[in-house]
C-alpha cells in the first residue's frame, strides 16, 4: 500500500514525503523526473497489476423500492437514483429531474425542506439537494458497512436503519457534511425506522424498539412493542405495523408501555408488505399485486374499505391528499383514493424496468423484462432514453438490421424497429412454452425454450413466421449459432451441439457434460465458452463433433450471462472482464462492483451494457488502467499526460481527473505507480 500525504507541486518534486509501507524512505530532498519515475516503478512493484477498469457513462431505469410524496411532488427511488415528479396531474406525471447515480439501490427516502435523505442498500447514506428539481445535486454521503433499508429525519438528525441490527444517528445540521454521531443496536435485524415527535421507532424481526430522541443524538431505549412485521408507519402517538397477514395498531402515547389497541386481519388471501397512513386511512401494499384501503378512524375497530389491483407487487406505498402512490418493480402507479370504496388507477410513471435480458444492436439496447421489451436509444450514451416498448417481449432478443426477433411466453414476435420510437409488430409465431433466448441465422430463428428444448422458426417472410422444427435437448437455457452448428447451454446435458445445416431437420451431433449447471454460451475464434453456476468452461470446437475441454475460469462463480468481443469475455453475476487471448490460460483483468447483481450483459465493441434486475441498465466503457487518452493502450502519451498533472489536485488549473486513477482528488505517486504497472499494455 502506498501512503501519499501533502505532495507539493511544481516542475521539480520534493520526494521526502514518499513513503512505501515496509520500505525505508529512499528520498530525503528534491528529485528529478527520472527519480520520480523510479519511485513510481518501486511503488508499482508492491501492487497487483490490474489491466481494465470500467468507466460509468450512463444508467437507465431499475425497480422502484421507495416513494415519498410532499404536496404535488413525488420523490421516487428508481434503481440507484431518486427521480422527482410533478404529480399535480397524476394522470400525466411530469418528470422534473433525477439524482446522479448512487452506489446502490435506493431502499428508503425521507424528505425535509430542500433535502432528500437516502438509504441506498449496501451503498450507504446519502444527501441530495433538491432545491432545484431540474438539477438535483448529490451533496453528502456516509458509508455504512451493512445494508441500509430505511431512513427517517427530524430537525438536525437523520436516522438510518441498518438491516444487520443497528440505528445510525447522523447530525445533518450541515446536510452536505453528514456526521455519524451515534450507533445503537436494535433487538434484531432492523427493517424500518420512523420518527414521530421525540421518539424514534425501529421495526425489527421480533419487535418495535422505541427510543427517546429528546436528547438527540443520544437515544435511550424506553419501550419495546412485542410486534413484528415488514413495514411501519407512525402518526402522532399511533403506530401501524404491516405483518404479512394483518395490520396491527399500537398506542404509543406512553412510549414506556406501548399497548395493542386494534388489528385488521383480512378475510382473503394476501401477503402485506408495506404501509402508509394518511388521515383516517391506512394504505397497505401486498406482494399479490394489490393495494388495500383500511379505515382507521377508530383505531380500535379498523375495517376494510376497498382494494385496487396493481400491475405487480407493491414494494412501497405513500399517500398525499386523495392520491396513493405504489412503487413496483416496473413502475410507480398513482391511485385515486378520493372515493376509497372505488379506488382507481389514473396514471403511472413507467420509465423503469425489471431488466434481465439485454441485446445491443445499431445504437440501441433492447431490454427484456417486466413491462415488455424496451428499446433504449443510445445515441447519447450519457443520457439513454426509452424510445419504445413492445409489450409482449420478456425473453432475449436477436436483432438483424431493422428486425427484432423477440422471445415471449408462448411464442416469437417479429418486430420492425426501424423507428425505435414506434416499433411495429409484423409477424408472430405461436407455440406453447417459454422463449428464453433467440439466435438468428440463415433466415431462421432458433429459440431456446427451457424444458421445451429448441424450436426452429422460419422467418424468411417476417410477416408470416412459421415453426418448422423442434428438438428436445432437455432443458435449453441459451443457444448460439456458428456456421452450420447450434451450440446449446442445456441444464440437463451440458453443452449440446446440433447440426442445423438443414434447419427443418436439426440433427444431434454430440454433448459435453459440464460440472455445474450451464446458463449461457458464447462462440468465438473456434472456442465455445459455457457459462455455468460454477464458472466458465472453455472448449476447443475446431472439430464441432468432438469439443475438447481446455480450461475453466473462474471457479465457484455463478455466471448468469456473458458476451465476448476481441480478447475479452465479459461475464455477470457481477461484471468481470476476462482476458481470453489465450483460452488455455484465461485470467481476470477487471471488475465493476456496482453492478454486483447484474444478470444480463452485452457489448457493441465500444461500450459494455449490464442489466440488473433492480438497478436497471448500466452503460460502461472499458478502459485499460493507466490509459489517460482513451485509446485503450498505455504508452508514452499517457505517461506524459500524467506527469503534466502530477502534484495537482481538484481545483488546480492543471489537474486532470483522468490521471487520478484512485479518485483521491490528486494526481500523486499511487497514480504514477498504477500507470507504470500497466505500461505497455495494448501497444
Amino acid at each position: 500500500m502506498i501512503r501519499v500525504d501533502g505532495a507539493p507541486r511544481g516542475v521539480r518534486w520534493d520526494c521526502s514525503w514518499i513513503r512505501l509501507r515496509g520500505v525505508p524512505n529512499m528520498f530525503s530532498g528534491r528529485c528529478t523526473l527520472a527519480g520520480l519515475v523510479i519511485a513510481g516503478l518501486a511503488a508499482s512493484s508492491f501492487g497487483a497489476r490490474s489491466e481494465v477498469f470500467f468507466e460509468l457513462v450512463g444508467q437507465w431505469g431499475g425497480s422502484s423500492y421507495a416513494v415519498e410524496a410532499v404536496g404535488d411532488t413525488a420523490y421516487v427511488g428508481i434503481g440507484p437514483r431518486v427521480v422527482v415528479l410533478d404529480i399535480s396531474m397524476p394522470a400525466e406525471p411530469v418528470f422534473l429531474g433525477q439524482s446522479p447515480v448512487l452506489p446502490e439501490l435506493v431502499m428508503g427516502i425521507a424528505v425535509q425542506g430542500d433535502y432528500v435523505y437516502v438509504a441506498a442498500s449496501y451503498g450507504g447514506f446519502h444527501v441530495l439537494d433538491v432545491s432545484d428539481s431540474t438539477n438535483i445535486e448529490w451533496v453528502g454521503e456516509y458509508g455504512i458497512a451493512g445494508q441500509c433499508w430505511s431512513v427517517g429525519v427530524n430537525g438536525d438528525y437523520a436516522y438510518v436503519a441498518e438491516y444487520e441490527g443497528f440505528i445510525h444517528v447522523f447530525d445533518v445540521t450541515v446536510p452536505a457534511e453528514p456526521v455519524q454521531a451515534r450507533v445503537y443496536p436494535t433487538s434484531h435485524r432492523c427493517l424500518d425506522v420512523c420518527v414521530s415527535g421525540e421518539c424514534v421507532y425501529a421495526l425489527t424481526w421480533v419487535s418495535v424498539d422505541i427510543f427517546d430522541a429528546s436528547q438527540a443524538p443520544d437515544l435511550a431505549l424506553v419501550g419495546v412493542c412485542e410486534r413484528d412485521g415488514w413495514a411501519l408507519d407512525v402518526q402522532d402517538t399511533t403506530a401501524y405495523i404491516a405483518d404479512s397477514h394483518a395490520l396491527y395498531i399500537v398506542d404509543v402515547s406512553d412510549p414506556n408501555s406501548p399497548a395493542d389497541i386494534g388489528e385488521w386481519v383480512p378475510s382473503f388471501d394476501t401477503s402485506l408488505w408495506c404501509v402508509a397512513v394518511s388521515g383516517s386511512r391506512a394504505y397497505l401494499g401486498d406482494t399479490w399485486d394489490s393495494l388495500h384501503i383500511i379505515d382507521v378512524s377508530d383505531p380500535e375497530d379498523p375495517y376494510w374499505v376497498g382494494t385496487q389491483e396493481t400491475e405487480s407487487r407493491a414494494n412501497a406505498v405513500a399517500a398525499s391528499g386523495g392520491l396513493a402512490l405504489v412503487s413496483e418493480p416496473c413502475m410507480v402507479e398513482f391511485v385515486d383514493v378520493a372515493d376509497p370504496e372505488n379506488p382507481e388507477i389514473i396514471g403511472a410513471y413507467d420509465d423503469a424496468s425489471f431488466a434481465y435480458k439485454i441485446t445491443a444492436a445499431g445504437g440501441r439496447v433492447f431490454l427484456g423484462g417486466c413491462g415488455g421489451a424496451r428499446i433504449i436509444d443510445m445515441s447519447v450514451p450519457e443520457a439513454p432514453t426509452c424510445a419504445g416498448i413492445h409489450p409482449r417481449g420478456t425473453g432475449q432478443h436477436d436483432v438483424i438490421d431493422d428486425l427484432a426477433f423477440i422471445g415471449r411466453t408462448n411464442g416469437l414476435d417479429v418486430v420492425n424497429v426501424a423507428d425505435a420510437y414506434a416499433p411495429v409488430l409484423v409477424g408472430e409465431a405461436e407455440f406453447e412454452g417459454r422463449s428464453l433466448e433467440v439466435a438468428y441465422g440463415a433466415g431462421h430463428a432458433f429459440v431456446a425454450g427451457h424444458l421445451d428444448g429448441i424450436r426452429v422458426v422460419d422467418v424468411r417472410d417476417p410477416n408470416a413466421p412459421e415453426t418448422v422444427a423442434t428438438f428436445d435437448t432437455g432443458n435449453a437455457f441459451e443457444a448460439k449459432l456458428c456456421g452450420d452448428y447450434l451450440y446449446v447451454a442445456d441444464a440437463d446435458n451440458g453443452l449440446v451441439v446440433l447440426d442445423v445445416s438443414e434447419p427443418r431437420a436439426p440433427e444431434w451431433v454430440t454433448t459435453r457434460e459440464t460440472p455445474y449447471l450451464p446458463t449461457s454460451v458464447e462462440i468465438s475464434e473456434g472456442f465455445a465458452y459455457v457459462g455455468t453456476r460454477g464458472g466458465v468452461e472453455i472448449y476447443d470446437i475446431s472439430d464441432p463433433a468432438s469439443p475438447t475441454w481446455i480450461s475453466r475460469y473462474p471457479r465457484s462463480v455463478w455466471v448468469d450471462d456473458m458476451t465476448i468481443v476481441g480478447d475479452y469475455l465479459y461475464i455477470v453475476h457481477g461484471l468481470q472482464a476476462i482476458d481470453v487471448s489465450d483460452p488455455y490460460e484465461p485470467r481476470s483483468v477487471g471488475v465493476y462492483v456496482s453492478v454486483f447483481y447484474a444478470i444480463g450483459v452485452d457489448t457493441d465493441g465500444e461500450y459494455v451494457y449490464a442489466a440488473n434486475d433492480a438497478t436497471g441498465l448500466w452503460i460502461l466503457k472499458p478502459r485499460r488502467v493507466g490509459d489517460v487518452d482513451g485509446d485503450f493502450d498505455v504508452d508514452l502519451d499517457d505517461l506524459a499526460a500524467l506527469l503534466a498533472s502530477y502534484g495537482q489536485c481538484e481545483g488546480d488549473v492543471d489537474y486532470n481527473p483522468d490521471t487520478d486513477f484512485d479518485d483521491s482528488g490528486c494526481t500523486d505517486l499511487s497514480d504514477l505507480a498504477t500507470l507504470l504497472a500497466n505500461y505497455g499494455f495494448g501497444t
